[in-house]
């Protein structure tokens, strides 16, 4: 009781906070990808996974690569098909 009051989780769920402060350290540390992440905490949307690492304070692997892909993606998205108007 004593070590889940100082972490400020009830008792019960003292072994999920361990499971998650586990795999938030195996992310930050390379040996977990976001979607393993993901995965192992059963966090259904992208925004969830970005919360909770903001919340723990773990940086966002965010690359330029990333960056150009959804570039990419924009531009087809967005750009007429010549041979209908439509985007």
């Amino acid at each position: 009781d004593g070590l889940a009051k100082r972490l400020g989780v009830p008792p019960a769920a003292l072994p999920e906070a361990a499971v998650r402060a586990l795999a938030i350290d195996a992310y930050r540390c390379g040996q977990l990808t976001e979607w393993e992440l993901g995965e192992l905490l059963q966090l259904q949307t992208r925004d969830a996974l970005d919360a909770l690492l903001k919340q723990h304070g773990v940086p966002l692997e965010y690359t330029w690569d990333d960056l150009e892909t959804e570039r990419a993606t924009l531009r087809r998205l967005l750009i007429p098909n010549p041979s209908t108007g439509h985007v």
